[in-house]
């Protein structure tokens, strides 16, 4: 069965990142908020125990209730100052911590040989596609080739940043024009 936090993750995305950053704690004591009582009959059980019961068999109705209750807490976050975004620049910010104050070369390690990895696939995949006159491939290799695909942006994502800073800068100068033009 799934672990509980990839349930709620994948229910109440905002909720599942807080428990995978430095709000866990936080979003652990909103879910047993929430959702557990005192009379549940597991009160001899750790509170993630009773969580991990509760979602890995949740019924419809239950995750619905999960979704509102992310809703509930995306608002609480924005009440004291939090947004969502935070939660996984702070997540990311963690890593990239962990790795100055140990050594970062796991870390470049991992990225180059997953890089390099996928270009020579890529590479044998449109050799074997020229040369050899291969039109079609395992529906395998072509999953394969989509799940690398989609790790790429996160490992440049953790040495270069993102690039919603950048679209919030664009955003914010584009109001801007717009409001000298109604003023001009």
């Amino acid at each position: 069965m799934s672990d509980w936090k990839d349930i709620v993750s994948k229910v109440a995305p905002v909720l599942g990142t807080a428990l995978g950053g430095p709000f866990a704690g936080t979003a652990v004591k909103f879910l047993s908020d929430t959702f557990l009582t005192d009379d549940d009959g597991n009160a001899g059980q750790s509170t993630e125990e009773r969580l991990s019961q509760m979602f890995t068999a949740a019924s419809p109705e239950k995750l619905q209730e999960l979704k509102q209750a992310d809703n509930e807490f995306k608002l609480k976050m924005a009440e004291i100052g939090l947004k969502s975004e935070e939660l996984a620049v702070r997540d990311t910010e963690s890593a990239r911590k962990m790795a100055t104050d140990t050594s970062i070369w796991p870390q470049y390690s991992l990225a180059a040989v997953f890089v390099v990895g996928y270009f020579a696939l890529l590479g044998a995949l449109i050799w074997v596609s020229v040369s050899k006159g291969v039109t079609a491939f395992p529906q395998a290799i072509l999953i394969l080739v989509g799940i690398l695909s989609a790790a790429i942006p996160q490992i440049l994502h953790f040495y270069y940043g993102s690039t919603k800073g950048s679209g919030e800068k664009n955003n914010g100068i584009f109001k801007l024009t717009e409001m000298m033009q109604k003023k001009a």
